[in-house]
């Protein structure tokens, strides 16, 4: 828990270092938008969202697909995220075999637009 502390507080200094621009969407309208574009089969609650340059989010994603210096809102969620395959068909007399559900989404979106940058979601 004091390592996500130190973590969101060194993440909050660089933001401010880097200049977060005026001008913005509104927590409100991120978190609301983060819920639409990653819709869960439960009431999604938030567990955090805070203003950051993408890099530190991007996980293995290339500057093509999501440029480290763009500023964006970074929103946590907690909901019901169902698998998006449940892979191939399962063998005759056979149940269908799904991985389980996630429960923890992270949403980036532009922090001046609202645009949908990229997600993780995990277990």
């Amino acid at each position: 828990m004091l390592g996500l502390v130190v973590l969101l507080a060194a993440i909050a200094y660089l933001a401010v270092e880097l200049g977060v621009p005026v001008g913005g969407i509104s927590r409100g309208d991120a978190v609301r938008a983060s819920a639409n574009a990653l819709p869960s089969s439960t009431a999604p609650t938030v567990d955090w969202a805070i203003v950051a340059p993408l890099g530190l989010f991007r996980g293995g994603a290339t500057d093509l697909a999501a440029p480290w210096d763009q500023i964006v809102w970074v929103v946590r969620l907690r909901g019901t995220y169902p698998p998006a395959s449940c892979g191939g068909p399962a063998l005759p007399g056979a149940p269908q075999r799904c991985p389980p559900d996630d429960h923890t989404a992270t949403v980036m979106l532009d922090y001046r637009t609202g645009q949908f940058a990229m997600a993780t979601i995990e277990p």
